[in-house]
C-alpha cells in the first residue's frame, strides 16, 4: 500500500448539472457534454495561465466535477488567489457564447493534508474534507443566491490560516466569512471559509442575472498542464489541446504524476 504524501488539493463542480433549462434545441446529453468539456478546458486555461502542474486528478463519478492534487512544495495561497482568478477569466469568453440561464457556473474548495493515492480512488481523511466543503450548504446556497456569480471558493481553516490571515498575494480577511460544515447529523462538524460573493457592478447588493464576476472578485491561484488519463479508456491531453471528453469516469493525470 502506498506511503501517504501530504499535498494541496482543489475540487470543483458544475453548479445544476442536471436540473438546469437546456439552450434552446439542445439534448440534456449535448449540454452535459459541452458544459464536462467547458469546465476541463477552463480549468486547464487557469492552470496554464497561473504555471501551476498537478500530479494528478480524477474526474468525479457523474462527470460533473473534478479532483485535483498539487505536490508539495507549492505555495497555498496560488490556488486560493491565483487559480479563482484566472478560471474566471477563462469562463468569461466560453460563458459569452453561452443563453444565461445554461452558463458554466463553479463551486470550487480547496485543502491540503496527507493523502494515499494508490490504489485508486484517494484515501485519506484530507479528500473526505475537500469533497464536503465543495457541497456544503454554505457554498451551494451563495451561489444559486446570485444569479449573476459564477464561482464560488471555499476553503480550509488551515489553508486560511496560511494565506488570508497572512494577507499573502492581496488576500484579506474581510474578504471571507466563517462557516461550518457538516455532513450529517452523525457527522462531526468543522471550520472552513468561503469567499464573499462579489456584488453586481452599478447596485449595491443587487445581483445583475447577466453580470459576470470579474478577474478582481476572487482569489488567484496557480495553473497545471495536464494530462488527463481516464481508467475506463486511455490518455486525453489537457496540455496540449482541448480535452476529448469520451466515458466521464476515471482517473485523471497532470503533469509529472502517474
Amino acid at each position: 500500500m502506498a506511503t501517504p504524501e501530504h499535498a494541496l488539493m482543489t475540487a470543483l463542480d458544475i453548479v445544476d448539472f442536471s436540473g438546469r433549462d437546456r439552450p434552446s434545441g439542445k439534448r440534456p446529453m449535448d449540454d452535459h457534454q459541452d458544459l464536462q468539456q467547458g469546465l476541463l478546458q477552463t480549468f486547464r486555461e487557469a492552470c496554464e495561465r497561473a504555471d501551476l502542474r498537478p500530479i494528478q486528478s480524477d474526474i468525479a463519478d457523474r462527470g460533473d466535477g473534478l479532483h485535483v492534487l498539487f505536490a508539495d512544495p507549492l505555495e497555498p495561497a496560488r490556488l486560493v488567489a491565483d487559480l479563482p482568478r484566472e478560471l474566471l477569466t477563462a469562463l468569461e469568453p466560453f460563458n459569452r457564447r453561452r443563453e444565461p440561464s445554461s452558463r458554466l457556473r463553479v463551486r470550487m474548495a480547496v485543502h491540503e493534508g496527507y493523502v494515499r493515492r494508490e490504489p485508486f480512488p484517494w484515501q485519506g481523511d484530507a479528500i473526505i474534507k475537500l469533497v464536503r466543503m465543495l457541497n456544503c450548504a454554505a457554498a451551494s446556497g451563495q451561489i444559486r443566491s446570485h444569479p449573476h456569480q459564477v464561482l464560488t471558493v471555499t476553503i480550509s481553516d488551515s489553508v486560511y490560516q496560511a494565506t488570508v490571515e497572512e494577507r499573502v498575494r492581496g488576500l484579506q480577511p474581510d474578504q471571507f466569512e466563517p462557516i461550518s460544515v457538516q455532513h450529517d447529523d452523525r457527522s462531526t462538524p468543522f471550520p472552513a471559509w468561503i469567499r464573499l460573493a462579489p456584488k453586481a457592478s452599478g447596485v449595491s447588493g443587487a445581483a445583475d442575472p447577466d453580470a459576470v464576476a470579474t478577474p478582481e472578485t476572487v482569489e488567484k491561484a496557480e495553473t497545471p498542464e495536464a494530462r488527463v488519463s481516464n481508467n475506463n479508456s486511455g490518455t486525453t491531453s489537457m496540455g496540449d489541446g482541448s480535452p476529448a471528453f469520451g466515458q466521464v469516469t476515471g482517473k485523471v493525470s497532470f503533469g509529472g504524476g502517474s
